[in-house]
């Protein structure tokens, strides 16, 4: 069983989804982000008509997945800037190594 965790750094706001495969993950990446952007007033964009940015990067550990060709297509066409974790290092992903416990 595979989940992937979106958790917004400010608000502290969470969204998981269950996955059965890790290919699925870019899928699910632009349905989440695409989702709360349409939610908080942007949608179709990465801004609010006033110039407020809704999601504007992603922070990863360095699954094979989430360094994908996919993966990173899909977060370009996003908008979104991509970071990752230094391998063996959680401490990079704290908010969700948190949650997840």
């Amino acid at each position: 069983r595979l989940a992937l965790i979106f958790v917004d750094d400010a608000s502290k706001y969470a969204v998981g989804r269950g996955i059965s495969s890790n290919d699925l993950a870019p899928k699910v990446l632009k349905e989440i982000i695409e989702d709360l952007r349409t939610k908080l007033g942007a949608k179709g964009t990465n801004m609010t008509p006033s110039g407020k940015i809704i999601v504007a990067g992603i922070r990863s550990d360095n699954e094979s997945v989430l360094r994908s060709t996919e993966w990173r297509s899909t977060a370009s066409k996003l908008q979104l800037n991509e970071l990752h974790s230094i391998p063996y290092k959680p401490q990079g992903n704290s908010v969700v190594e948190r949650l997840v416990g």
